[in-house]
């Protein structure tokens, strides 16, 4: 009986991985159990979902939308004081190309995040990224953490 047990288990599994769903086979099993949202113990913030389809022209490994694709983004800001959260959509990380967003006005200033081809690539498979601002003429910057809605 163990044999047959191996024998089904090895054809289901080798079956996934010719279907192209090996990541997806596993991706539930993934988490964000290696994110954190800050180092520097930011606990005040403003959190926005952005969401929206993107088609399926971007998609990941074996033809399957990932999460960020399909649902778009989660951003927050860390100690955020009235600047809006910038808008990534579904859209945005199916393109993957590198682009920058506005946070608006906050307390007088703005701040511009820019998000890299490879942060873009990290949330296509469901990773999260921090990225931060730019410092503009006030000289402090704010963490932006992305992740999939």
């Amino acid at each position: 009986m163990d044999m047959e047990r191996r024998k089904f288990l090895a054809t289901a599994v080798g079956s996934a991985i010719l279907a192209g769903g090996f990541s997806t086979l596993f991706q539930s099993c993934g988490g964000s159990s290696g994110y954190s949202s800050s180092s520097s113990g930011d606990s005040g913030g403003s959190t926005s979902t952005s969401g929206g389809t993107s088609g399926d022209s971007g998609s990941t490994s074996g033809g399957a939308l990932s999460a960020c694709e399909t649902n778009g983004t989660s951003v927050s800001i860390g100690t955020n004081h009235g600047h809006s959260v910038p808008d990534i959509t579904a859209a945005d990380v199916t393109a993957g190309v590198e682009k920058t967003y506005s946070l608006g006005s906050g307390q007088g200033h703005t701040h511009t995040v820019t998000v890299s081809a490879e942060s873009f690539a990290a949330l296509k498979v469901g990773n999260p990224v921090t990225v931060n601002t730019d410092s503009d003429s006030t000289g402090h910057v704010h963490e932006v953490t992305i992740s999939c809605a």
